[in-house]
């Protein structure tokens, strides 16, 4: 019995003079996968639907639809559909980048509980370095990367190649580039030195976002299997 006036035991005097270490837990990703999943596929409806609505929009810039155009250029249907199209399609990418930044920062932060020989780069930066320019076109895969072979590895596993990493990466860069190029001739308003070649360059880049969020889709389900039962760790009894 403690006597009067005594201080309350502490963690010391229960462990013999060394307080227990917390273990912090590896957190679940199957919550941010699900979110980047449904975002990913946000973005395949909207680039498959984008395929025709450019190739409509290349044909009324050849002389389709001329009869509709002159009722009233400023506000026509045509205008309207690209309008509500667009922010759709803004709307999609800013939750892509979102989600896809949660999902990245939770799973390298769980390689880095569990102390694993392969994760490097910082939670933090393994999402920051998308923000950086010209050591965005590299980090961000390295990061990925990390996270890829460390998830493997903490399960005992080795690796498979990189090869849909390396088609992911690739694809995003080119559709980036595709797209900026696009801008720089079509212009913000459709007023730049040539839109139709503008909108064929948006073609291409469709093509490419559905085929990176697909394989990106393949990369984050295999690493949120790997980590569900990856060792190291006490998983946290938390699905969100």
């Amino acid at each position: 019995m403690r006597a009067k006036g005594e201080l309350p035991m502490t963690m010391d005097d229960v462990s013999g003079g060394t307080a227990a270490p917390v273990s912090e837990p590896v957190r679940p990703l199957k919550g941010p996968f699900t979110r980047v999943k449904w975002a990913m596929w946000a973005t395949i409806a909207l680039n498959v639907i984008a395929l025709p609505v450019l190739s409509f929009e290349i044909w009324v810039l050849n002389g389709g639809l001329n009869w509709l155009l002159s009722v009233d250029p400023e506000l026509t249907v045509y205008t309207l559909v690209f309008g509500v199209f667009g922010l759709a399609y803004l709307a999609a990418y800013l939750l892509s980048v979102i989600f896809v930044s949660l999902w990245t920062f939770r799973a390298m932060k769980n390689l880095h509980t569990v102390k694993s020989r392969v994760a490097e780069m910082s939670p933090g930066w393994s999402v920051g370095w998308y923000f950086i320019p010209f050591a965005n076109l590299w980090q961000p895969f390295k990061g990925m990367s990390q996270i890829w072979h460390g998830s493997h590895d903490q399960n005992g596993l080795n690796a498979p190649s990189n090869t849909a990493l390396n088609w992911w990466w690739a694809l995003w860069i080119i559709s980036n580039i595709v797209s900026n190029v696009s801008l720089r001739l079509g212009g913000l308003d459709g007023s730049g030195p040539s839109l139709e070649a503008s909108l064929w360059l948006d073609l291409g880049s469709s093509v490419t976002m559905v085929i990176c969020a697909v394989l990106l889709i393949s990369i984050t389900r295999r690493v949120t299997t790997l980590q569900t039962s990856m060792e190291g760790g006490a998983m946290a009894n938390v699905f969100d």
